[in-house]
């Protein structure tokens, strides 16, 4: 009967050990540090934007928490805003414009 016990507590410290692990895993993968800024920087605006699409991809491709139209809306103001942003501080003239009415929603 003794063995009995010492065998079933082996079974549970060596399940709470591995459930830990898997916890302390599941919690590095998800604590991923991103700086977010508020600051008239267009170079820092810029790196907010690229967060914004880490996370919707994130949320699209990952989670499965955003359906595709939503996410293929948010990636075209994302890119465009990106784009426009990046032409301003070079101090280009490159003019894109959507000619058509676009709406991915459902």
């Amino acid at each position: 009967m003794d063995k009995l016990k010492i065998i079933i507590m082996k079974k549970i410290i060596i399940s709470a050990i591995l459930l830990t692990n898997f916890f302390k895993i599941l919690a590095q993968e998800t604590q991923d540090v991103h700086e977010i800024y508020c600051t008239p920087d267009i170079e820092k605006c810029l790196q907010n934007l690229n967060n914004l699409k880490n996370f919707i991809n994130y949320d699209f491709s990952v989670s499965k928490e955003i359906p595709e139209h939503i996410f293929n809306e948010y990636a075209l103001v994302i890119d465009y805003t990106t784009l426009g942003l990046i032409t301003f501080l070079k101090k280009d003239t490159i003019n894109i414009v959507l000619k058509e009415e676009i709406n991915f929603r459902k």
